[in-house]
C-alpha cells in the first residue's frame, strides 16, 4: 500500500507513454523523428517534459505530506506508520 496512489497510477502511465513512443515501430520511428536534428531536439524536449513532470510529482507529495500532517496530526502519522511508502511499494 503507497499513501499517494493516484500519483503512483500517473508516474506509471507517464513511463508507459514515453517507452511506447521510443519503442520500434513506434510513429516517432515511422515519422522520422530520429532521422534528423530538429527531430532528436524536439525528442529530447518531450522526454525532458515527461521527467520534469516525474520530479513534480515526487516533489508534490513531500509537500502533499507535510500539510496533511499539519491538518491532522498524530491521526496522519498514524497513517504515515500503516503506509510508509509514498508511491513504489518496497521502494519509495
Amino acid at each position: 500500500m503507497v499513501r499517494h496512489p493516484i500519483y503512483s497510477a500517473v508516474l506509471v502511465v507517464a513511463v508507459g507513454i514515453v517507452m511506447l513512443q521510443l519503442s520500434p515501430g513506434s510513429c516517432w520511428e515511422a515519422f522520422g523523428v530520429w532521422r534528423c536534428a530538429m527531430g532528436v531536439l524536439c525528442a529530447l524536449g518531450w522526454i525532458s517534459v515527461w521527467i520534469m513532470f516525474g520530479v513534480g510529482i515526487v516533489a508534490r507529495t513531500t509537500v502533499e505530506d507535510r500539510v496533511l500532517k499539519e491538518a491532522f496530526g498524530k491521526e496522519w502519522e498514524e497513517w504515515a506508520k500503516l503506509t510508509p511508502y509514498r508511491l513504489l511499494p518496497r521502494i519509495y
